[in-house]
């Protein structure tokens, strides 16, 4: 299909009138940037709670630690059978996951904007359209241009299963809460599979009309990835009467209830790893939205001074530049800030240091000798 191309022009006051709202926008994304950082910072990282469980053995359920938050390692296993109810035959699996996609017109658009003398903007957006395999085929309805995109519903849905019980050695796990290891992908059979419809080929259930090589639109392939049965692995919950289920810290109100592949050191690193990542990402994230916030507060100047485009495009290069540096020190010290205001030692110990530094300075001041003029 050919593609469209689209051309629209935005006047000099309108464009100061966008800018003008964008200053809203930007103060509210600037002082939501110190709440996201300040938030971040007062997380928690579940591994120092996990850290604390209760390692107890898997053969026999251990009293002692009634109500405690502990750690079982051992293999997780289940008697049942699981499938999809669909194609995929039970078998010793934890949990199934069912993906499916379906060979679907995609969109893409692109943008150029190309400011003119005088202010105002022009923008020349072109739209293509192409097949491919996607787990989320987009609406024609929202597509520019519909006619001979239709992209059918999808009759067969993506979804997850899991056994109804299970037990990690002597001790009994709600599967429908317990949180799982990632899932492997499945290497599928035509002999772990019950076709009612569609055809097995290379690793995939493909159901529709073509083939993997020729497929058309509409067509669906489906693959499965499994949490094995018999895993070998570290589970972290609260024991009641023999069971595991949700731990809830009276302290921060954070959850623990999850299996591990893996040791219980492997597992808290796990945990950790986790939990630094998120945490830089939500440091990133508070950031970027101080640093667009600050761009769109200045934004209006850019725009006025587009008159002439050079100006507005120097004056864009300046702000840039000058509010991420503003973002990247007020972001450093609102961590800083933020630690310290979730940390009860840690403002002790800035308090303790200013007194010292405060009398310290004092004592100074006293010392210093008086100079007698004659």
């Amino acid at each position: 299909m050919a593609n469209i191309t689209e051309v629209t022009t935005k006047g000099y006051f309108s464009r100061i009138g966008d800018a003008v709202k964008g200053v809203v926008f930007g103060l509210i994304l600037f002082l939501g940037a110190f709440g996201v950082i300040y938030w971040n910072e007062g997380s928690v990282d579940i591994s120092e709670i996990a850290n604390t469980a209760t390692k107890v053995t898997a053969e026999s359920v251990d009293t002692i630690a009634e109500g405690k938050l502990i750690a079982v390692t051992g293999k997780t296993v289940s008697t049942e059978k699981l499938g999809d109810g669909m194609f995929l035959k039970p078998a010793d699996y934890l949990a199934v996951s069912r993906n499916v996609e379906m060979y679907a017109w995609v969109e893409k658009s692109e943008s150029k904007s190309d400011t003119n003398t005088g202010g105002s903007e022009t923008t020349t957006t072109t739209y293509s359209y192409s097949t491919n395999w996607t787990s989320a085929p987009g609406s024609s309805s929202s597509f520019k241009d519909a006619a001979g995109h239709a992209n059918p519903e999808m009759s067969i849905k993506a979804d997850t299963f899991h056994v109804k019980s299970a037990k990690v050695g002597a001790y009994e796990v709600d599967m429908a809460k317990l949180d799982l290891p990632a899932y492997s992908d499945l290497n599928l059979t035509k002999e772990e599979l019950e076709l009612t419809q569609g055809v097995f080929e290379n690793g995939y259930v493909l159901v529709g009309k073509g083939t993997l090589a020729a497929p058309q639109v509409g067509d669906l392939r489906i693959s499965y990835s499994v949490v094995d049965n018999n895993l070998d692995g570290t589970v972290f919950g609260k024991l009641d009467g023999g069971k595991l289920v949700t731990y809830i810290d009276q302290k921060t109100t954070e959850s623990l209830y999850r299996l591990f592949d893996g040791t219980f050191d492997e597992a808290i690193q796990t945990m950790h790893s986790e939990f630094t990542m998120w945490l830089w990402i939500f440091r990133a994230i508070g950031f970027l939205m101080m640093w667009i916030g600050l761009s769109s507060l200045f934004g209006p100047i850019s725009v006025v001074l587009d008159v002439l485009p050079i100006l507005g495009s120097i004056s864009r290069g300046a702000i840039g530049l000058l509010t991420f540096i503003v973002s990247l020190v007020l972001s450093i010290l609102a961590i800083v800030v933020s630690m310290l205001l979730h940390s009860l030692v840690a403002m002790v110990v800035v308090a303790v240091l200013g007194i010292i530094a405060f009398v310290v300075v004092l004592k100074m001041k006293a010392k210093k000798p008086v100079v007698v003029q004659a």
